[in-house]
């Protein structure tokens, strides 16, 4: 008789942990608390902070001796990374890609400068060379970011990269064609 009043209180006592686990998991819900909407939370980081994807290309030299010569090519692309919360919290972004164009632009402008050339003159050929020579879209990856990239029709680049420059006569300056080097064509010299 003992021994079943104590299997009965063990029951007991396991049924009621069990019981009062599973409904300790539960929140009740009553008019004092019905606030459950969670605050949105953005990921930002420190100032300064980049993402740099790095694109590696190893080519083989074409030499029978010596061999395992190679060559390796990197290129680095940065990024900037929002270091701001209320970047997320702005409607209207109609403008971005204008002010990234111009960006590449003026950077472009920068550093042909500094290498010697006319900066202005040869990102407006490059401007023009992309909306004669890059006709078509969707055949080759390469093409469709340069025409991207290039495709000058806002009117708010002002008349400094505008295709409405494309007078041959103005490229004395930029007699490289930069583009054609980039397409690794050289169609452009046919004209």
């Amino acid at each position: 008789m003992h021994r079943k009043t104590m299997m009965v209180l063990c029951r007991l006592l396991i049924f009621s942990c069990v019981f009062l686990h599973v409904h300790a998991n539960f929140t009740k819900i009553s008019r004092k608390n019905v606030l459950l909407s969670r605050r949105k939370r953005y990921l930002t980081f420190p100032m300064g902070s980049n993402l740099v994807m790095t694109m590696s290309m190893v080519k083989s030299f074409l030499q029978i001796q010596p061999r395992g010569y190679n060559v390796i090519l990197e290129v680095d692309v940065p990024f900037a990374l929002p270091s701001d919360p209320k970047l997320f919290l702005k409607k209207e972004k109609k403008h971005k890609h204008r002010k990234e164009r111009r960006s590449i632009y003026s950077q472009l402008d920068a550093a042909l400068t500094q290498s010697g050339l006319n900066g202005t003159t040869c990102v407006t050929r490059m401007i023009c060379d992309a909306q004669k020579y890059i006709p078509e879209r969707g055949k080759s990856l390469v093409k469709d970011m340069l025409m991207a990239i290039f495709t000058s029709s806002e009117s708010d680049l002002g008349s400094k990269y505008s295709a409405e420059n494309c007078n041959r006569s103005k490229w004395i300056d930029c007699e490289v064609p930069l583009l054609d080097y980039i397409l690794k064509s050289f169609t452009l010299q046919q004209d």
